[in-house]
């Protein structure tokens, strides 16, 4: 979290598997009671539900805004945030991030969905929140494509699906028991994944011999394990790599905003 003049700036990252801000990280399952369960740590009380954040992890779906959940998770991020510092009430500024296949689609839709409500009330671990969302910004994330190819080519090729738990452990190089014909799937999928980033990147000018390459998060987990990588290229595996990113591009384009009405305003 970054204090900007009266707002502070929050990065959330709705990331495969789990939510991650600057400074936490969290499986990402949701689960909603009508009732107030016995244990309340890492409850959302909202709207008059409890909901349990972390128990597992939130299935993949394409369209971040087709329920609640995420919603539900960046309240959640914030609070987290929120009370590290010690504030229960604030003027919050949400730096984001969506994958690049659906980024141009999605992008304006997921930032509205995030503002649904410019003020907003909800309790969390025995306090009441009070927030208001003056703006939200989104930039890209990666690794969700990956996560569907695989899906997509497991269910193609073996007619079933393939548990988030397999996937994640194949990223990591962890060890686990998966067939051959399994692993081979995932292998050329992850192979493809990486040569689409590397063609983007070359697409825009990017020169192997000339620049430095940083790749952040989950993108460097599975590139760092599964591709002969460019030279010159540093993996930040900080699995809260892309949220402390959000809030840096965040803070330096408010500035900028902020500038340029200081220069507009003395012309």
């Amino acid at each position: 979290m970054i204090k900007f003049n009266d707002t502070f700036i929050i990065g959330i990252d709705h990331g495969y598997g789990n939510l991650k801000t600057a400074n936490t990280f969290t499986p990402s399952g949701v689960k909603i009671h009508e009732s107030e369960p016995p244990f309340k740590k890492d409850v959302l009380e909202y709207d008059g539900k409890y909901i349990c954040i972390g128990e597992n992890h939130k299935f993949f779906v394409d369209d971040k805004t087709a329920d609640m959940d995420n919603y539900y998770l960046t309240l959640y991020g914030i609070a987290q945030e929120l009370s590290l510092a010690g504030i229960t009430e604030s003027h919050v500024h949400l730096a984001v991030g969506l994958p690049l296949m659906w980024y141009s689609e999605q992008r304006e839709s997921f930032a509205e969905y995030l503002r649904q409500n410019e003020y907003d009330e909800f309790g969390y671990n025995g306090k009441q929140y009070r927030i208001h969302i003056d703006s939200c910004r989104t930039e890209k994330l990666g690794v969700e494509k990956c996560v569907f190819r695989i899906r997509n080519a497991v269910m193609n090729k073996f007619h079933e699906g393939i548990d988030d738990s397999i996937i994640t452990k194949f990223f990591r190089n962890e060890e686990q028991e998966l067939p051959e014909e399994y692993r081979k799937v995932m292998e050329n999928c992850t192979a493809d994944y990486c040569s689409d980033i590397l063609a983007a990147l070359y697409s825009n000018e990017y020169n192997s011999k000339l620049m430095k390459l940083y790749v952040v998060g989950g993108g460097a987990v599975v590139m760092s394990n599964h591709n002969t990588n460019p030279p010159n290229t540093t993996f930040i595996t900080d699995i809260c790599a892309n949220a402390k990113g959000y809030e840096f591009q965040a803070k330096r384009n408010l500035r900028k905003c902020a500038d340029g009405k200081d220069n507009k305003s003395q012309a």
